[in-house]
């Protein structure tokens, strides 16, 4: 590594994926998206003809993006079962970032196993893991419970936060499309938060962060999206209402991503913060910063859909807490209807929707109409957040 090539618009790449000799027997039949040396060749959306590095390359320098792609090659094997961690820690120390994308299928290969479950014991705060998973490949389709209980063994601790869909851990990253966009938010978002720490220096080598830190306006990676040393966040936002705080599944991502482009324009003129999950980074305590961001919140926002309301981390955790808000603080809840459910089985069939539920997002295929509808329901979050914070001084 080139120790004058420092700074977040380096982004080194490691391909985990193993050669087609390295798999044990009875595990993978198909093999012809890998390459006979393993990583860099990888085809992760086969019968699509892209390796995995040509696709990783030309994202992080498309136009506009401004990164410079390594890749960081590590040796995967009992005997260098620290490299992995040693290689990440040193690009940490130089400010660059790391992004790993791991095959599903290569976490049971010896070697690549034991140094992931060694990476999966430390924090880094320069680096991003995707995961993605090939639903054209029937045998991939077959073992998919099997392969997602593989990845919550092996990165046990990393995958925790697939819960709240971070930006640091994308696993079941389904198509072409879908991994180019994931990655350009990971990338944006890993170069704000080195930029956050400061450019010079060595970056912190434990996970003790003032939450405070977690609770800005999300940033989308331009260099001057958020300043360092936040205290207490409502007394430091410029900010003429109050906080949002936006709930939805992972299955729900792209729907998240619409209406947070939507909020953007009212974010970037001070008239809201918008919080959401993607914002806690690895090591933190994250129940804990999400209580703190609801209590911080004057409104929250659901995202409802068949996979919210089936989803047992909001409807056991996530929910509970937002309606006791509710009921004790006033924070006021406002549902969207993304896709046809039985919502009206649960705790939030009374609250107030901004769109017909009987006409959710999913069945607006026009793309206008589709926008016209995001501007209604973001006018109205913002009504509802001006009516939280009562009647002006004067």
């Amino acid at each position: 590594m080139d120790a004058g090539k420092t700074g977040p618009h380096w982004v080194d790449f490691i391909y985990v994926a193993a050669a087609p000799d390295h798999f044990p027997p009875n595990w993978r039949e198909s093999r012809e998206a890998y390459s006979p040396h393993g990583g860099r060749g990888w085809k992760p959306y086969l019968p699509l003809g892209n390796t995995v590095r040509h696709l990783a390359v030309s994202v992080a320098q498309a136009p506009g993006m401004d990164f410079y792609a390594e890749e960081l090659e590590v040796a995967f094997s009992i005997s260098t079962i620290g490299a992995l961690a040693g290689k990440i820690r040193e690009a940490e120390s130089q400010n660059r970032i790391v992004v790993m994308l791991v095959d599903y299928w290569t976490m049971a290969v010896a070697g690549y196993r034991e140094a992931l479950l060694d990476f999966d014991e430390k924090n880094f705060f320069n680096c991003a893991i995707l995961l993605p998973l090939n639903e054209r490949d029937p045998e991939t389709r077959d073992h998919k419970s099997e392969l997602q209980q593989l990845l919550r063994g092996v990165l046990r601790r990393w995958s925790r936060l697939s819960l709240m869909s971070s930006f640091c851990f994308r696993d079941l990253v389904q198509s072409e499309e879908d991994f180019r966009l994931q990655l350009q938010e990971s990338l944006f978002r890993l170069k704000g938060e080195i930029l956050q720490s400061g450019q010079t220096g060595s970056l912190p080598k434990t996970s003790k962060i003032d939450p405070g830190t977690l609770l800005s306006s999300p940033s989308s990676g331009d260099e001057g999206a958020a300043e360092p040393g936040f205290e207490d966040p409502k007394s430091s936002l410029n900010s003429d209402f109050g906080q949002v705080f936006i709930s939805y599944s992972r299955e729900d991502r792209k729907w998240f991503r619409m209406l947070q482009d939507h909020l953007k324009p009212l974010e970037r003129t001070n008239r809201i913060v918008s919080w959401n999950e993607q914002q806690i980074r690895p090591g933190t305590l994250w129940r804990e910063e999400i209580r703190r961001a609801i209590e911080l919140s004057s409104v929250a926002v659901l995202l409802v859909s068949a996979p919210f309301i089936a989803s047992d981390y909001i409807t056991k955790d996530e929910l509970p807490r937002l309606l006791d808000a509710a009921a004790k603080n006033g924070l006021v809840i406002l549902c969207v209807a993304v896709g046809t459910c039985r919502y009206d089985l649960t705790p939030i069939g009374g609250y107030r929707f901004l769109n017909e539920t009987k006409a959710p997002l999913s069945r607006k295929t026009d793309q206008d109409t589709r926008n016209r509808e995001l501007v209604e329901i973001c006018r109205r979050i913002e009504e509802a957040l001006g009516r939280a914070a009562g009647p002006a001084p004067g």
